[in-house]
């Protein structure tokens, strides 16, 4: 291991293949799963962050190899061989398809991507480990900036108990898997041609080279369930050969999607005040690992406007974040605020349009227009809460959080109210590197400082979901621990169960059966005798 190649954000050893080959061991759940590792959640903050610029060239010279950026449709393969002129071109792609674009081009963006998404972004490389494997690493991208990468997310409508925008865009990276190619390690195995498709068949077998290491943030995240969701349990790859990190992870399925949830190699690091981890689907995939938001994650990641008006601001804001729990109570929120928005003039609009980062849509499209899409999103959302709570969307309901969102709106005005939502929304879900004035991502402080207090949780399927603590007094500090030391930690800090009272029947025995027969010995008992067993 060279202590050159460091992260950046982390520290983290960017050549470490290790963390990724440790044998699986059973959770304090009893589910076999790879061991947490400090070292590779560190390692998948740095690359799930690092794939919102695809700034990948600390990982080239790492050691990884093989690199290929899916751009929506595209592929792009970035090698170290590559000439000058390669490298600016794929340079200037990079930077052309992930940065913000012209607004009538982001309209015309946006308008492609009704009937499907097709805005997926992943980096996948691969890097050899010991002992003849290779560790192959898939990271999707999160929600990038601009308007038609939020289509998906809206997508909120369930197929086949499914996230419908999570899946469309986890089919297309599925599709481009026969695409990208892994030359470098091909020549390496003496081999023709490598794709991943072929790696993916070899990790049916027991004794496979390859370990799928996934990771990614936000609806990278979500990809990442739905990805090692298809491959399990559609193409037959074995667990023991996957294993993933993901960060503000929404929820992507229902709980009779599949069978058991928390069966799956995957971590999903949250912060509790992160309101994207509450909605998307029912149930995560794999475990969660939660840290409760405190003064010290506030302080060094939440760069909040502490002005009189914006303090104020996101006291009339926390009481519709505190009503956000899970995703048909997000869209009842979501719908009851598009209400409020489609009764306001055309300067309210344009001051939520503003506050939300869009000012450029808002002067670009007429008022009415503007309300008109809002309404459509408002019918899509109704379908929506339909097809994940199976009932109706109440109108009573929807109404009384309006009502109780108008007092404040009066009082603080339009533009400070969505500029406290912006906030409290942001910040927590944040893993930038660092923002203006010093202050870090969220999970990206989590992933340095606050591994040692996250709280463990599971999802148990079914029609009615619901999450699952470990077994009680098992201690926060053992999810620092891997492999056999975590087993005897947990099980020695459990105390022994009291001894079981014997059991007593519902009902007295009955009288005058067989078992009441006295046995029959030769003679017979007189009067004041009695009976002597002796053993023989």
């Amino acid at each position: 291991m060279n202590n050159e190649h460091k992260g950046r954000l982390t520290g983290a050893a960017l050549d470490s293949t290790a963390p990724f080959v440790l044998p699986f061991s059973p959770d304090p759940w009893g589910v076999l799963r790879p061991p947490v590792s400090v070292e590779a959640l560190q390692m998948s903050a740095e690359l799930a962050s690092a794939v919102y610029r695809m700034d990948l060239e600390d990982w080239m010279q790492a050691g990884w190899t093989d690199v290929t950026v899916q751009l929506e449709d595209d592929l792009v393969p970035l090698t170290e061989k590559q000439g000058r002129f390669a490298s600016l071109r794929s340079k200037h792609i990079l930077a052309s398809r992930l940065g913000k674009a012209h607004p009538v081009r982001q309209a015309l963006d946006t308008l492609r991507q009704i009937d499907t998404s097709t805005t997926g972004k992943a980096a996948v490389m691969i890097h050899p480990a010991p002992d003849g494997r290779y560790v192959v690493a898939v990271s999707f991208m999160g929600t990038g900036s601009r308007l038609s990468d939020w289509v998906s997310n809206l997508r909120l409508t369930a197929q086949d108990g499914i996230h419908k925008g999570f899946l469309q865009l986890t089919r297309q990276f599925e599709s481009n898997e026969d695409r990208i190619l892994f030359p470098e390690t091909a020549k390496q195995l003496q081999l023709e041609r490598l794709s991943l498709r072929d790696i993916l068949k070899e990790m049916r077998h027991p004794n496979s080279r390859f370990q799928l290491w996934l990771s990614g943030h936000s609806q990278g995240a979500a990809l990442m369930q739905l990805y090692a969701h298809c491959k399990l349990q559609e193409d037959g790859v074995q667990m023991r050969h996957l294993m993933g990190y993901g960060f503000a992870a929404p929820s992507v399925m229902t709980g009779g999607a599949t069978v058991a949830p928390a069966a799956y190699p995957l971590y999903l690091v949250q912060c509790s005040e992160d309101v994207v981890t509450r909605c998307g689907g029912h149930v995560h995939l794999g475990v969660c690992l939660t840290y409760p938001a405190d003064d010290a994650l506030r302080s060094a990641c939440y760069p909040l406007d502490h002005q009189p008006l914006a303090c104020r601001a996101r006291q009339v804001v926390r009481p519709l974040f505190a009503l956000m729990q899970d995703t048909p109570s997000c869209i009842e929120c979501a719908i009851a605020l598009l209400s409020v928005l489609s009764h306001s003039g055309e300067e309210d609009l344009r001051a939520a349009l503003e506050s939300m980062g869009i000012p450029l849509v808002g002067k670009a499209l007429d008022a009415g227009y503007i309300q008109q899409i809002l309404r459509a999103i408002t019918r899509r959302a109704s379908a929506a809460y339909q097809s994940w709570s199976g009932k109706p969307l109440s109108q009573q309901r929807i109404a009384m959080i309006a009502q109780g969102i108008l007092p404040g709106l009066k009082q603080i005005g339009m533009k400070a109210y969505f500029h406290a939502m912006v906030e409290m929304f942001r910040f927590p879900h944040s893993i930038a590197g660092s923002h203006p004035g010093g202050f870090t991502g969220t999970y990206i402080w989590i992933a340095q400082n606050g591994i040692s207090r996250l709280q463990p949780s599971v999802w148990a399927g079914g029609d009615r979901p619901f999450r699952m603590a470990p077994p009680e007094d098992v201690t926060q500090d053992t999810i620092t621990l891997t492999g056999p030391a975590y087993m005897r930690r947990h099980r020695t800090k459990l105390p022994r169960r009291p001894a079981r009272k014997p059991h007593k029947p519902m009902t007295p025995p009955r009288r005058n059966t067989r078992r009441a027969i006295p046995e029959l010995l030769h003679g017979s008992l007189q009067a004041g005798e009695t009976m002597v067993r002796i053993r023989e």
